[in-house]
């Protein structure tokens, strides 16, 4: 007797199956890639953002502390009196918190205490920032009434690029 068989034509689909994994599995890795790849991106920017704000923040600080001191010499020749501008003559200057009075403009870079928290002339780590305060008198009716105050903090931040933090003040000879 003959005897039928039958062949099952049925494709067998695990074949396939571990392909699709396959692709499945590389278009997986391409997602997390990216993503870990934004996220890594996403955070040095964060970084870098974070130490220009640091440095702008100290640098507007110390432009608004170079306004002060030389307000402290004013206000000396006052309460000493003397005319609101004696001694003060116009042009650049450095000047700290311990200096005595103003002293030449020199590029020189501020430097920070850390023990203190002080930014100096002396001693300390050097930082970034330079601090010129320049000063002009404006005259009315032939008299020097007024100083404008100009505290410029300059440094350089990410990239090499030069930052300038520019303040200004006025200050009058209001007192009879």
């Amino acid at each position: 007797p003959s005897q039928k068989i039958f062949v099952s034509m049925k494709r067998d689909k695990s074949v396939f199956k571990r392909g699709q994994s396959m692709v499945e599995l590389i278009a997986a890795m391409g997602v997390i890639t990216v993503a870990t790849g934004s996220i890594y991106i996403l955070v040095a920017r964060s970084i870098g953002y974070s130490q220009t704000v640091t440095n702008r923040y100290a640098a507007v600080n110390l432009a608004g502390e170079g306004i002060e001191l030389a307000k402290r010499f004013i206000d000396t020749n006052v309460n000493q009196g003397r005319l609101f501008n004696a001694g003060i003559g116009e042009g650049a200057y450095i000047v700290d918190y311990n200096d005595a009075w103003l002293q030449p403009y020199a590029d020189i870079p501020l430097r920070f205490d850390q023990a203190t928290g002080i930014y100096s002339y002396d001693g300390g780590v050097e930082t970034p920032f330079r601090r010129r305060i320049d000063i002009r008198w404006i005259y009315r009716e032939g008299a020097a009434e007024e100083l404008r105050v100009h505290s410029v903090v300059r440094w350089t931040g990410r990239g090499r690029v030069l930052n300038t933090v520019d303040l200004e003040d006025h200050f009058f000879n209001w007192r009879p």
